[in-house]
C-alpha cells in the first residue's frame, strides 16, 4: 500500500470520526471521553512529526475507519448527517486555506490555548469553550455555514453546543491535514479503491 493513500485514509479517518462525534452529540448530547479527546488533542497538534501523530496514535481512529469501511463497500449502515458534515468541512477547507489572515488568527489563539491546556486540561470546560469561540469568531464568518441538526435539547444546550463546535474544529483541522498529505475530492469517486484498499489494511492492523 503506497504510504500516500495510508496517510489520505488516515486524515480522512479523523475528519468522519470528528463528524460521527458531532452527530452522537447532536442526537444524544454525549460521545465516547477517549474518542473526544483525540479530536481536542488533533487541533493542537501544530508541528506534528506525522500523520498518526497528529492524533496520538492511528489506533484512535478506528471508528472513522469502520465508517470509511462502510462507505467504500456502499453498506446501507452508512451514518448519513456525518457524511454531510465530512464533505461540508472538506469545503470549509478551501475557503479558509484561501484566508490567510484569518488562518494566521486561528493559530494564534491555539498558541494560546497550549497554555491553557498546560493549565488545565485537555477536555476542560475552558478549553473547549475557547475552541468553540475560535470556531464562531472564525469559521462561522466563512462564507458557507455548515448546519447541525440533532434534538433542539441538546442543540440547544450551551456546553453541548461549544462541544460541538470544538469537534468540527477538529474535523477541519483533520481536512487541512487531508489536503496537506494529497487528499482530493476527485479521489473519494475515483481513487475509492485505494482509500477501501487502504482502510482494510488499517483496521487489519489493528486487531
Amino acid at each position: 500500500m503506497a504510504q500516500n493513500y495510508r496517510n489520505i485514509t488516515l486524515a480522512l479517518a479523523g475528519v468522519m470520526q470528528a463528524c460521527l462525534l458531532v452527530n452522537q452529540m447532536g442526537f444524544t448530547g454525549n460521545c465516547d471521553e477517549e474518542e473526544f479527546a483525540t479530536a481536542i488533542y488533533s487541533v493542537f497538534q501544530l508541528h506534528a512529526d506525522d500523520v498518526p501523530g497528529v492524533f496520538g496514535d492511528a489506533s484512535k481512529l478506528k471508528l472513522g475507519l469502520k465508517e470509511l469501511q462502510r462507505i467504500f463497500n456502499r453498506e446501507k449502515n452508512q451514518n448519513q448527517n456525518a457524511n454531510r458534515y465530512a464533505i461540508s468541512l472538506i469545503m470549509l477547507e478551501r475557503l479558509l486555506m484561501r484566508n490567510k489572515k484569518m488562518q494566521q488568527a486561528i493559530r494564534r489563539r491555539l498558541e494560546h490555548g497550549q497554555s491553557q491546556i498546560s493549565y488545565f486540561s485537555l477536555t476542560h470546560d475552558n478549553v473547549i469553550e475557547s475552541l468553540a469561540d475560535i470556531y464562531m469568531q472564525n469559521i462561522s464568518r466563512l462564507q458557507f455555514r455548515l448546519h447541525i441538526i440533532g434534538k433542539a435539547i441538546y442543540l440547544n444546550d450551551e456546553k453541548i453546543s461549544q462541544k460541538i463546535r470544538a469537534l468540527l474544529l477538529a474535523g477541519l483541522r483533520a481536512a487541512i491535514l487531508w489536503h496537506q498529505v494529497g487528499g482530493r475530492r476527485w479521489q473519494l469517486l475515483f481513487g475509492r479503491k485505494n482509500i477501501a484498499r487502504a482502510t482494510k489494511e488499517l483496521l487489519r492492523e489493528m486487531n
